[in-house]
């Protein structure tokens, strides 16, 4: 499984190989028909299923719910991952008094 947020990308090193062997064929794929375009749409297409190059890697979407992280309308969808990803970080620096280690950003 890989989990996609608007620019971030996560997963262990054995399936973000195969991630990368996936998007590869697929910008393969789209070149050889003068097709091309963002990284972005080049995930779109490979997960549209009308790609003979399929994904062999599933993915996750996250969102954020209204006001999270202080997020309205979409960017609750394409930045949420990112900032639950500092939040994680933050809850694990916690020292040994019990505070939380704010990350700038």
């Amino acid at each position: 499984m890989v989990w996609v947020a608007s620019g971030i990308i996560v997963g262990t090193p054995k399936v973000m190989s195969q991630f990368v062997k996936d998007f590869r064929a697929a910008r393969s794929e789209l070149l050889a028909q003068n097709m091309m375009s963002t990284a972005q749409q080049i995930l779109a297409a490979l997960y549209s299923k009308k790609m003979k190059a399929q994904p062999s890697i599933g993915y996750s979407l996250y969102s954020c719910k209204e006001g999270q992280f202080g997020m309205y309308r979409s960017d609750r969808v394409y930045f949420c991952f990112g900032f639950k990803c500092k939040e994680a970080a933050e809850i694990r620096s916690v020292g040994n008094n019990g505070t939380v280690t704010k990350i700038p950003g």
